[in-house]
């Protein structure tokens, strides 16, 4: 089943030859023009292509469209969720592919550089997604301290930060049984120590290769004292990697 079946309320059925790919994380899958529909599929390449002009997308926009579907294949469950957050959204990698691959999820585009973020609502709106695509400029860490805070269902991380940074923004996001999903690098060693994962209530649960993704579990609430200003936290992170 493509993602974007079970996204639209496709019956379930678990294809072992998927789950066997997901397992390895390696394998054919269906192209992404395919999953998304070939008219989304352009749509999107054409506005991810428009950042690439001004100088905020760079590499091939079809192989990292690609490359944004494993964020939606490591989300385990079956129905999407219904709140994402894209931490460090840049030029709407992975957020605006898992808003075209999820129609019924609320995404909010976190991003910091005001250049960025104005393309980001730029894009949405080119998108026609406006309505439940939200861009969040400025420090994600004051979001995290608003109404927001323990009530999103799914996080994601693409070159975000250290994995400190990445773990102290998302946890407080997240509710309980929330997860994270994290794009980690080609080679990487164990970057996540559980014991100070465990002081943000979280909890890794799966860590797939090829391509190379972690995946966490809120296991339990985060103290209040998180998330911390960012120049705290890149001068006393919570764990080195």
């Amino acid at each position: 089943m493509s993602l974007w079946e079970r996204a639209n309320g496709a019956p379930v059925s678990s294809s072992p030859a998927l789950s066997a790919r997901r397992a390895q994380g390696v394998g054919s899958v269906p192209p992404m023009d395919d999953v998304l529909g070939e008219e989304l599929h352009d749509r999107l390449v054409q506005v991810l292509t428009s950042g690439q002009r001004i100088g905020i997308n760079g590499g091939d926009i079809v192989e990292q469209i690609s490359h944004a579907r494993w964020f939606a294949e490591h989300w385990p469950a079956e129905a999407p969720p219904r709140t994402l957050v894209d931490l460090g959204s840049g030029g709407g990698l992975p957020g605006l592919v898992l808003a075209g691959l999820w129609p019924t999820t609320h995404v909010v585009l976190s991003e910091t550089r005001g250049k960025r973020a104005d393309f980001l609502a730029r894009a949405s709106r080119a998108l026609g997604w406006a309505s439940r695509v939200q861009v969040v400029g400025g420090d994600v860490q004051a979001y995290a301290r608003s109404e927001a805070r323990e009530t999103v269902e799914m996080v994601s991380a693409r070159a975000f930060g250290p994995p400190a940074t990445v773990a102290e923004c998302a946890a407080p996001l997240l509710r309980i049984g929330g997860h994270l999903v994290v794009s980690e690098p080609p080679t990487s060693p164990d970057r996540w120590p559980p014991e100070s994962l465990a002081l943000l209530g979280l909890r890794m649960v799966a860590n797939h290769q090829n391509p190379n993704f972690v995946v966490f579990v809120k296991a339990e609430g985060t103290p209040d004292e998180f998330p911390r200003r960012r120049k705290t936290m890149d001068d006393r992170p919570t764990f080195s990697a």
